[in-house]
């Protein structure tokens, strides 16, 4: 083989690259400034081209193997696979880059840099249209990843939306800012869930958990049942009110009453055993505590009930009134024609019939008439007949305590402790002596504010002679005798059932003729004594009558003490 050996070759007028006309044939390696080939250039090696090379009337360019460029390669419009010449990359315009398959554009990146599938107008950075169900499909290969869309800005990661593999959750996870996560509807924001987890439909501020705001009676939440209550008591929806531990301590539950259509509300707390209802209302808007059943039909608006005491209490200021009102209209005095009110500031209860009171209970039990008519001491209620109201009546005196018994030894209460009767259950014949009358003795103390203490002892006194017999009779308060007091009885034929009455004056100054005492606040002995006048036939006996019954003998007579105590 011959070599050509040459620093520069020229064309023969020396001022230009040599023409090759019919072809040059390089086998080993050929190093050029500029090289003008007007036929076929075979490169059995490489060829290197360190200027422009520059091929005119180019049709095709067929390579076998890669073409490497080094700087730019200029297009016109595409870049077309071989064999599939509906597959390309082109440049529909300026700052355009589109990619077809099937000789259809699928994708285009515009000057903007936004990508669309599906167009050739995005008018987002990603833009995806179809005539058909549109997906953007995000996977992992392995189920122990997450798939996920990230938001950032310079700042740093502001959120995540995606599967979480290890909750195995879908998530919606807000990082950056402080205002959490938002849903708009035509840019008005509808929902908002904040960084501390709390949820605001209608608002940019929930107060609570969740809160719910709308304009006017747009604020609503709903719970429906999609299938039909079949049964009695199936519920149509429920709140529960559950603690850490997952237990239900309270609920509010719609349930079927007797229909599809109807339902009762059934409020339930947790006694610390089990949840239990305790309230309900039923279909017809009435109320029922502690029962599922309805009282009386005429009074079945509120029924209260318990298996022990059952009561409703009513709760006010220490200075304001609890009312209980009865109405049979919406104004005026019709709201109040029925009434019972008490008034905490001076304790009294009223009570009020035909919008006006009637009566009135006072704090230390008074009777008011039509509201604070006490009337006066003594005085009693005097009926006004079926048309009219009842009123006051009588003095200012009035009966504070009578104390009555049989001289059985009973034992009696009073105002100011028990005190027992004599016990007689025998005649009693007198002597010229006196001597305590049986059944006379008792002690007492009359109740605060006592002006008078009526004493009354009534027994037989019988004369077993048919001479003219005598009884004497003495009266004392405390071991004084009243002189006053002292009673004969006496008859040829004494037999009869008398009562030694008599009136014990309280106050002012004392007096031992009248027996008036200045006062008596202790206990007080109260007796009488007797005796007979004759001392040859002592024929005076008490507690005893003769010829009984028409037969001729003698028959015990039990006495009877009495004590009336009158007073303001």
């Amino acid at each position: 083989m011959s070599r050509i050996r040459t620093n520069i070759i020229t064309n023969r007028m020396a001022n230009g690259a040599p023409t090759v006309s019919n072809g040059l044939v390089v086998s080993g390696v050929t190093t050029t400034t500029n090289l003008n080939v007007t036929s076929d250039v075979i490169v059995g090696g490489g060829l290197t081209v360190g200027g422009v090379l520059t091929y005119e009337d180019v049709t095709n360019i067929d390579s076998v193997g890669m073409i490497t460029a080094r700087t730019d390669i200029t297009l016109g419009d595409s870049i077309i696979h071989l064999g599939d010449t509906n597959t390309k990359m082109r440049f529909p315009s300026d700052d355009n880059i589109s990619f077809d398959t099937a000789g259809s554009e699928r994708v285009r990146i515009n000057a903007g840099g936004s990508i669309g599938i599906g167009t050739d107008d995005p008018q987002q950075d990603v833009h995806i249209l179809r005539s058909q169900l549109s997906r953007v499909r995000i996977e992992s290969t392995s189920t122990a990843y997450n798939s996920d869309v990230i938001f950032q800005n310079p700042d740093g990661l502001l959120g995540v939306v995606g599967y979480n593999a290890t909750l195995d959750t879908i998530n919606i996870d807000s990082r950056g800012g402080t205002n959490g996560v938002t849903f708009t509807r035509t840019g008005v924001e509808k929902v908002r869930i904040t960084s501390t987890g709390a949820v605001g439909i209608g608002t940019t501020n929930p107060e609570y958990q969740t809160t719910i705001a709308a304009d006017g009676a747009n604020a609503k939440l709903n719970i429906k049942r999609k299938t039909e209550a079949s049964s009695n008591n199936n519920a149509y929806g429920s709140l529960f009110y559950t603690n850490n531990l997952g237990t239900d301590l309270a609920s509010i539950r719609a349930q079927r009453e007797s229909a599809n259509t109807n339902a009762f509300l059934s409020f339930s707390t947790h006694n610390g055993t089990s949840l239990g209802e305790r309230l309900r209302i039923d279909s017809s808007g009435r109320v029922l505590i502690g029962t599922t059943t309805e009282g009386h039909d005429a009074g079945d608006n509120l029924t209260v009930a318990d298996t022990g005491n059952a009561g409703i209490t009513i709760r006010s200021g220490s200075s304001n009134n609890g009312v209980v009102y009865f109405s049979d209209g919406t104004s005026g005095s019709a709201e109040y024609r029925g009434a019972v009110q008490y008034n905490h500031t001076d304790n009294y209860l009223r009570f009020y019939t035909n919008g006006s009171e009637r009566l009135r209970i006072a704090s230390a039990g008074q009777i008011g008439l039509s509201g604070a008519s006490y009337g006066t001491a003594g005085q009693v209620l005097a009926s006004g007949g079926s048309s009219a109201a009842p009123s006051w009546s009588g003095g200012a005196q009035r009966i504070l305590e009578v104390v009555a018994s049989p001289c059985d030894g009973s034992t009696i209460a009073t105002s100011n402790g028990n005190i027992t009767f004599p016990n007689v259950t025998a005649p009693q014949d007198l002597t010229t002596s006196y001597a305590n009358v049986n059944g006379s003795i008792i002690t007492y103390q009359p109740p605060s504010g006592t002006q008078q203490v009526i004493y009354q002892l009534h027994m037989q006194v019988v004369n077993h002679d048919d001479a003219i017999a005598i009884g004497h009779f003495k009266f004392y308060i405390d071991g004084s005798e009243v002189i006053y007091a002292r009673r004969n009885a006496s008859a040829e034929d004494l037999d009869h059932f008398v009562c030694f009455k008599y009136v014990i004056n309280i106050g002012g100054s004392a007096n031992s003729n009248t027996g008036r005492i200045a006062s008596w606040s202790n206990a007080k002995q109260m007796k009488m004594t007797a005796r007979e006048y004759n001392a040859t036939t002592q024929a005076v006996s008490l507690h005893e009558t003769d010829h009984w019954d028409g037969a001729g003998g003698n028959m015990f007579s039990q006495p009877l003490l009495h004590i009336t105590a009158i007073g303001v």
